[in-house]
């Protein structure tokens, strides 16, 4: 519910969704799925500019996500943080550590929070001022998700594409 709320832009409520979900999680001792609305949280958080709360946040996931094996989780641990980093402006860092992922995850796996990444990725490189890269990678994202089917996705790429041109001209 947090994950939907956030995509519909109900910040509060997904914030509210998340800290539940970590109450539940925590209560089961599922340190996956609390580590993972732990995230969910971070990225609640960052949408509304509170970027020291998401900072910690992001760290509390990464410490129960320690020694953990399972890839998923720890991709999307990634895009959060890549997230917190470009937020933070650090975005060389993110754009390195975003290559450095998607280059290791496994193709056609976790489709999904690779593309997350890409979009990413492409956010990176523009907020670097390489808007030539960026607006690639999310034009090139756009027709990837599309084919695939990953419509929202497909549409967020488009809308930053979109929003950085008229930015920058």
């Amino acid at each position: 519910m947090a994950d939907l709320s956030l995509e519909e832009g109900h910040t509060a409520d997904a914030e509210v969704a998340a800290r539940q979900a970590i109450n539940d999680f925590h209560a089961q001792r599922d340190l996956v799925g609390e580590a993972r609305s732990r995230l969910t949280l971070a990225r609640c958080l960052l949408a509304q500019k509170k970027l020291p709360e998401a900072q910690e946040m992001l760290a509390s996931a990464l410490e129960l996500l320690e020694g953990n094996e399972k890839r998923e989780p720890q991709l999307l641990s990634v895009l959060v943080n890549g997230e917190v980093l470009t937020a933070s402006g650090r975005a060389t860092e993110c754009t390195r550590m975003m290559e450095k992922a998607l280059e290791a995850a496994p193709k056609n796996a976790f489709m999904e929070t690779q593309f997350e990444g890409r979009l990413i990725l492409g956010e990176a490189k523009i907020d670097l001022g390489n808007l030539a890269a960026g607006i690639a990678e999310l034009n090139s994202l756009e027709h990837d998700t599309r084919a695939k089917g990953f419509l929202l996705i497909a549409r967020k790429a488009a809308a930053a594409r979109k929003t950085q041109v008229r930015h920058h001209f």
